[in-house]
C-alpha cells in the first residue's frame, strides 16, 4: 500500500442530542410525524432524524417504538390518547 490514510467524517445522527437522552413511546397506529412534532412543539426535522427508518414520515399501522428527545414522552402520550 501507499500508506495514505483516509479520514472520513461520518454524519452524526444528531447534532446536539446525546445518544442516551431519549424517551420512547409505543404507537399502534399510523401517526404523522409532522403532526406529532407540532403537537408536542418539537422541530419536525429532529423527530425525523431520531426515527430515520420512517421514510414516509408516518409510523406504521402496527406496533412501533418511536424515539423522542428525553422529556417529551408524557406530552406525546397525551396527544395520542
Amino acid at each position: 500500500g501507499n500508506g495514505q490514510e483516509y479520514k472520513v467524517d461520518l454524519p452524526s445522527l444528531n447534532d446536539n442530542i446525546p445518544f442516551d437522552d431519549f424517551d420512547y413511546i409505543t404507537t399502534d397506529r399510523k401517526i404523522s410525524l409532522e403532526w406529532l412534532a407540532s403537537e408536542i412543539r418539537l422541530d419536525f426535522d429532529t423527530l425525523k432524524r431520531l426515527n430515520t427508518e420512517l421514510l414516509k414520515g408516518t409510523t406504521p399501522p402496527a406496533k412501533y417504538k418511536l424515539r423522542l428527545p428525553s422529556g417529551l414522552k408524557a406530552a406525546a402520550e397525551e396527544c395520542l390518547n
